[in-house]
């Protein structure tokens, strides 16, 4: 199982897991009794070896999976189960996103880095793709994407660079709480949620 390694202390909790959160796959207990709070502009890591359910976790909390038991609360919000309708999807993707582990599978092989980050930023904006320009720009400067990598296909960059797009992809919605599945796992040296103003869960 895996175990809460650390939280800073901040002024407020935006989110909690609490009620013995479980997830049970089969007759696998992929997850048991796991309670935590995020704080607000701090981080929490969960620590644990591989196949401990820290992606199950992380997954649960984005509404991907269901928990078997337990509730999740987000800014005082139920979150246990599943968006049900376009609106709620949109409230929730303010409150939460979710960093994939694997760069190599999360991005579209057909769009340049520059589409795919406008894709993620025009679901939150109004206007034209030269409008958020700008914008997308701006977000592929503060993870550490230059012009070039902009025009670049994934598959002509490394995985820590695929990993900084997916970062920005997220920062597009900027959510209250970033949450990130291992991703040192294709991080580089410059690879960063720093200036992200969230509070940051890593699984």
């Amino acid at each position: 199982m895996p175990h809460i390694l650390a939280s800073c202390e901040a002024k407020a909790t935006v989110g909690e897991i609490s009620d013995r959160l479980r997830k049970v796959f089969g007759e696998h207990v992929a997850v048991d009794d796991v309670s935590f709070d995020i704080a607000e502009g701090g981080s929490l890591a969960i620590v644990g070896e591989s196949g401990s359910g820290k992606t199950t976790i992380a997954r649960m909390l984005v509404g991907l999976e269901r928990p078997t038991a337990g509730a999740i609360t987000f800014a005082g919000c139920d979150r246990t189960h599943s968006a049900k309708s376009n609106t709620d999807r949109k409230t929730r993707s303010h409150e939460m996103q979710l960093v994939f582990q694997d760069p190599y599978t999360s991005l579209d092989p057909r769009q340049t880095v520059e589409s795919c980050i406008d894709e993620s930023l025009r679901l939150y904006r109004a206007g034209t793709a030269a409008s958020r320009r700008p914008r997308v720009t701006e977000l592929a400067e503060m993870v550490g994407l230059d012009a070039r990598q902009l025009r670049a296909l994934p598959r002509s960059l490394s995985g820590g660079q695929r990993q900084r797009v997916a970062i920005a992809r997220v920062l597009a919605a900027e959510p209250r709480l970033i949450i990130l599945d291992e991703d040192e796992s294709s991080a580089d040296a410059g690879t960063s949620v720093s200036d992200a103003e969230a509070p940051t869960s890593g699984a």
